[in-house]
């Protein structure tokens, strides 16, 4: 038998607000779900998989809530925590819950620092990133990761949501992960969807 869920941000105005946009996102969830299995059917009948969005499906998008997992959005907050982190990079927020998570930690980091003014850390991406959320549309993952390797220093974590999910689209992603030339260690995070904890080398 398990108690009341203690806060993790022990910051009640942030948990009031994630706890009123994770309410809305569960929401949602039944009408996005409607909405690509009647878009994906007509693929599936000619064998083909939903790969591309179009423009009717951006705008469908734009107006829902897609967050991060609580479970999910807490552990990037205690991974960033543990590393310390203060240059965060989150790629693909949607309305910025997992974000949330992320400044949380970030604020968090620099008070126990004894920085009050996080804009001296964080006001520029010429110092290397500590940590990085890659939760966008799967064929960029890739490339960001890419783009952005040479400004993750040695120890620097990616988490890269739903890879379990969607272990097939993301066969190119989970390849340059878990290559060790390549400079990384990745592991498989068995969260609801999985995710991808990588390790800058």
């Amino acid at each position: 038998m398990t108690g009341p869920r203690m806060p993790l941000l022990l910051d009640a105005n942030v948990e009031a607000v994630l706890a009123r946009l994770h309410a809305q996102s569960r929401r949602e969830l039944p009408s996005l779900l409607g909405y690509f299995l009647l878009r994906s059917i007509p693929q599936w009948m000619k064998g083909r998989r939903l790969t591309d969005l179009d423009d009717r499906d951006t705008l469908f998008l734009r107006r829902k809530l897609i967050a991060l997992a609580r479970d999910k959005g807490e552990f990037c907050y205690l991974m960033c925590r543990a590393l310390g982190a203060s240059r965060i990079v989150e790629v693909g927020t949607s309305f910025g819950v997992s974000t949330i998570y992320l400044a949380a930690a970030a604020r968090d980091n620099i008070a126990a620092t004894g920085r009050e003014d996080a804009r001296e850390t964080l006001g520029s991406l010429a110092s290397p990133i500590d940590f990085l959320l890659i939760d966008s549309w799967i064929p960029l993952a890739r490339p960001i990761l890419e783009m952005l390797k040479s400004s993750l220093r040695p120890g620097a974590l990616v988490l890269c949501d739903n890879t379990g999910r969607f272990k097939a689209d993301y066969r190119d992603y989970l390849g340059y992960v878990r290559d060790p030339a390549n400079g990384f260690r990745s592991i498989h995070i068995p969260f609801s969807g999985g995710m991808e904890v990588t390790l800058r080398c």
